[in-house]
């Protein structure tokens, strides 16, 4: 027999020296060890892929080469390796680190390996869907693993799956009868474990494919919304609520209801949904210890300072009128400020200050600019909705430039041609059209299906051809689509969701987009040559500087016109490079929302 002589594998098996012995030679300092029974021939170079165990565990190695034939095209052996474990290792801390093979090879000679347990009355089966290993967990499957095997908390493989959300797991785990009404030491089922740590497609798989029932409780009481509530996912608790209808008024066997569960989540959007669906009420309720939902949110370190907040207001205008304020209100103010900022300025510089109308018009407009310079994309509220200030800021600024249009038909047009005039006029008309037409329009949302179970079924399976599953929207959509999170709904070839039109541009509205800037470029280039044919003809005889003749005599008398013509300068050029940017895009075949994820496109260019 000959016997491997050196303590390392070296790169070309020509150079490896061998001697004829009986003795077994130790091979130490090796990266992997491969190890079963009689292995089949391997090819050339594939030797040190056999070797393929650490050698960190400090596991002593012996290798028997019982026949090698060597040349210059192939290298053919047949190796018998035998392993000998330290006492305080176990199979359950090797196996994940085994081949296939070798694995499998290994279990068809001892099968109880597969029900030792390693440190917390864990298998290897427990270990490796903890780490999402499928082909190890498959092949432990396959050679006798039990999926219901509970350690020493009484959780099984499904509760371990359900917690990571590895859906594929999960899948193959029942597929080997593993039982979801299993409970552990605490009382919980696999769909529990779900909702604590958020799994949205697991609870919607097993609701829809398995018809599992949502609204069974642990031994405390609590149903999957408690759970859901208490981990703070507002994805899931919004699926539970609105899409599976399932808002209850139940308590757990401490007295806790929902909103108990989400004080201590400590979210104040899920506070708010549960609020919104009709659960005021349970503001002022109490648990069995007295404490009402403010209470617990008050007496709990890891809820936020804005959720704390909003359930003392809350909860206050419920004692008082027994219902909550909604944020319909915000979302109007927010609409029809700007349009009132421009004309209250207008209105106290002409009264106040009717010689000096800058005095408080520039000061006014520029507070303006700096409180919509911070806001944000939603509004200031726990419904996280769109904001609308930034459409209030565009239409306003149309319909106060076509207003400035009507009073000068009233002032003889003071100099402006006839063709200009009514020409401005045709095309703010046609503007505001393609606005209202634009606010109005579909951009190509995609409709929800009935088809979803197949679409969780392929998406288990790894078979969703040309599709992409969205559990926001719970729905199969095309890979050409994108979920926006203002307007919560898939679109198709989404571009980007325009904050100054509060929609989606998509493929139903992306080229009537363009036409709107082009019709932006062409009313704010006729607004400036309305005002420069102004200023020609109220230009004095006998001046010498148009900019600071004109200009000085609109800013003391005509602070309307300056601030239009500011604004109108600023949305020009604006426009311009929006309008080269969309050029690039659809002349390339991209998207805003995908170039935007790269940081290929900067901010401005995306809003």
């Amino acid at each position: 027999m000959k016997f491997l002589k050196r303590n390392y594998i070296g790169s070309d098996p020509a150079d490896w020296s061998w001697k004829e012995s009986s003795e077994d030679v130790e091979i130490v300092n090796v990266k992997y060890i491969f190890y079963g029974p009689e292995l089949p021939t391997i090819r050339k170079g594939y030797f040190e892929e056999v070797l393929t165990y650490c050698y960190n565990f400090s596991i002593f190695k012996k290798i028997y080469i019982i026949d090698v034939n060597l040349n210059a095209i192939v290298l053919k052996y047949k190796i018998f390796v035998t392993l000998m474990i330290p006492a305080h290792l176990s199979f359950v801390d090797v196996a994940l680190s085994l081949p296939l093979e070798t694995l499998e090879s290994l279990i068809k000679n001892n099968p109880d390996l597969v029900y030792n347990t390693g440190y917390g009355g864990q298998t290897a089966l427990h270990k490796a869907v903890y780490v999402g290993n499928y082909s190890v967990s498959l092949a432990l499957l396959k050679n006798g693993a039990d999926p219901n095997f509970a350690n020493e908390t009484g959780e099984t493989c499904l509760h371990v799956a359900c917690s990571k959300g590895a859906l594929k797991l999960l899948v193959a785990l029942l597929s080997y009868q593993g039982n979801l009404n299993i409970p552990n030491k605490f009382g919980s089922l696999p769909i529990h474990c779900a909702a604590h740590s958020g799994s949205l497609v697991v609870i919607q798989f097993l609701s829809e494919v398995y018809n599992f029932n949502l609204e069974v409780s642990d031994s405390s009481g609590a149903t999957v919304l408690h759970a859901a509530c208490a981990g703070g996912h507002l994805d899931l608790v919004k699926f539970l609520i609105e899409f599976k209808k399932l808002f209850c008024l139940n308590t757990d066997s401490e007295g806790n209801t929902i909103l108990h569960s989400a004080a201590i989540g400590g979210l104040s959007g899920i506070c708010w949904m549960i609020l919104s669906h009709g659960g005021e009420s349970l503001l002022t309720h109490k648990n069995s210890r007295g404490h009402t939902p403010l209470a617990i949110a008050n007496n709990s370190l890891n809820v936020s300072k804005d959720c704390k907040t909003w359930l003392e207001k809350w909860t206050k205008e419920y004692e008082k009128k027994k219902k909550i304020s909604s944020p319909r209100f915000r979302m109007v103010f927010l609409k029809t400020l700007p349009l009132f900022v421009v004309h209250m300025l207008i209105v106290l510089s002409n009264l106040l200050t009717p010689e000096n109308q800058w005095r408080i018009g520039i000061p006014g407009f520029i507070f303006f600019l700096i409180y919509l310079r911070r806001q944000e994309h939603r509004i200031r509220h726990p419904s996280r909705l769109a904001n609308p200030l930034f459409v209030g800021c565009y239409v306003a600024g149309i319909l106060s430039t076509f207003t400035y249009y009507l009073t000068l038909f009233f002032e003889d047009k003071r100099g402006v041609p006839d063709y200009a005039y009514f020409g401005s006029v045709v095309a703010y008309l046609i503007q505001f059209y393609y606005l209202i037409f634009l606010i109005r329009k579909d951009p190509g949302r995609i409709p929800r299906n009935s088809y979803v179970k197949d679409s969780l079924m392929k998406l288990a399976e790894d078979r969703l051809d040309g599709e992409r599953y969205c559990p926001q929207c719970f729905i199969s959509a095309p890979l050409a689509s994108y979920h926006c999170r203002l307007c919560e709904r898939c679109v198709l070839h989404m571009d980007h969701h325009c904050l100054f039109l509060n929609t989606c541009i998509g493929a139903n509205n992306h080229w009537h987009f363009v036409i709107l800037i082009f019709l932006n470029i062409m009313t704010a280039s006729t607004f400036i040559l309305t005002c420069y044919l102004q200023a020609v003809v109220e230009l004095p005889a006998n001046t010498q500087n148009l900019i600071h003749d004109i200009l000085g005599e609109w800013l003391l008398y005509d602070i309307w016109l300056i601030l239009l013509l500011i604004c109108n300068c600023v949305g020009l050029v604006w426009t311009l490079k929006l309008i080269r940017y969309q050029y690039n895009v659809i002349s390339s075949d991209q998207r805003t929302i995908f170039l935007a994820l790269f940081n290929v496109v900067k901010t401005w260019v995306f809003l």
